[in-house]
């Protein structure tokens, strides 16, 4: 089965550039969006396709008043313990 739309391929530099533009560490972006960590390594470092939604994200975070509030509000929502801050009850970062 072929898909019907070929979407612009976004690179880790691309990727790095938009987060910077955003003032957003990438860890943000992980929280904010569900995205793994190691994986998002791997599409900064050029190591892994970055998927066609990383893209969509972040120009809503870019043009979209509140887009990132409104992550951080379903993050902290969403996300019921943090793996590496087990001690730290969840959220533990207000979305700003």
């Amino acid at each position: 089965m072929s898909k019907r739309f070929k979407y612009d391929s976004m690179t880790g530099q691309q990727l790095r550039t938009a987060l910077d533009g955003l003032d957003m560490p990438y860890m943000e972006f992980c929280r904010l969006t569900g995205a793994n960590e190691r994986t998002v390594k791997k599409w900064l470092d050029g190591e892994q396709d970055i998927p066609t939604w990383v893209s969509m994200a972040l120009y809503i975070f870019k043009n979209q008043p509140d887009a990132v509030l409104e992550a951080g509000k379903w993050a902290a929502k969403s996300i019921n313990s943090d793996m590496e801050q087990a001690g730290i009850k969840y959220p533990y970062r207000s979305a700003h």
